[in-house]
C-alpha cells in the first residue's frame, strides 16, 4: 500500500491524510500483527475508530478518495484469506431500497472516476449494497442488512452499470445513476 500510495496511478488515501496522519502511524509501529490480532488490547482510549487498522481502512472522513473503506481481505464473495496487500480492494457502500433486484443506486462522478482509475490500475473495485430501513424504524441499525456486492474487474464492468446515455441523461448534479439486475 505504501508503494502504491507513493508511486501508483491512484492513491488509497488523500496525500495530506497519508502524510500527516497515517504515515507517522505506520512508521511509528502503531500497526503491527499483534495490534491487529489482539485489537481489544490496543484500543487506547477505547474508541474503535481510533485503532490504527480502522484508521487505515476507513476513508469515509477523508472526503475525496472515491470509496468508503479498504477491505484488506478482498471481496466478500471471494475466499477470505490471510491479510495480504494483493487482495486489498476499495469498497463503496451504497444503500438500496429493497433486498431483491433490480437495485438502483448512484455514484458521484468522483466515485465513478476513481472506480475507473482503480480498474485501469488492475485493481478490483467493489460496490457493497445494503438495505437500510425507513427512517424512524425502531432498532434501524439492527435491521440494516447486507444485500449483495458487485465486484468490478475492468472499466467495461463499470460502464455496463450506467443507465442510459452517460453524458446527456445520467450525469445530474455530479451523480451517475447506476442499475444492476
Amino acid at each position: 500500500m505504501h508503494d502504491d500510495q507513493q508511486n501508483g496511478d491512484h492513491n488509497w488515501h488523500l496525500d495530506r491524510v497519508w502524510d500527516q496522519e497515517l504515515l507517522p502511524l505506520l512508521s511509528g509501529g502503531g500497526l503491527t500483527r499483534e495490534s491487529i490480532v489482539d485489537w481489544r488490547d490496543h484500543l487506547g482510549d477505547g474508541r474503535l475508530r481510533d485503532h490504527p487498522l480502522v484508521r487505515l481502512c476507513n476513508v469515509t472522513l477523508e472526503q475525496g478518495p472515491g470509496f468508503d473503506v479498504i477491505d484488506p481481505f478482498g471481496p466478500l464473495s471471494g475466499p477470505r484469506r490471510e491479510f495480504d496487500i494483493s487482495q486489498f480492494v476499495p469498497v463503496e457502500v451504497k444503500a438500496v431500497g429493497g433486498r431483491t433486484p433490480p437495485f438502483h443506486f448512484r455514484l458521484t462522478t468522483n466515485e465513478y472516476r476513481r472506480c475507473k482509475a482503480f480498474l485501469r490500475g488492475d485493481r478490483s473495485y467493489v460496490i457493497r449494497l445494503v438495505h437500510v430501513p425507513e427512517p424512524g424504524t425502531p432498532n434501524w441499525a439492527s435491521e440494516t442488512r447486507f444485500v449483495s456486492e458487485i465486484v468490478l474487474e475492468d472499466v467495461s464492468d463499470a460502464e455496463s452499470l450506467v443507465r442510459g446515455d452517460p453524458f446527456e441523461e445520467v450525469v445530474k448534479g455530479g451523480y451517475m445513476n447506476m442499475s444492476v439486475d
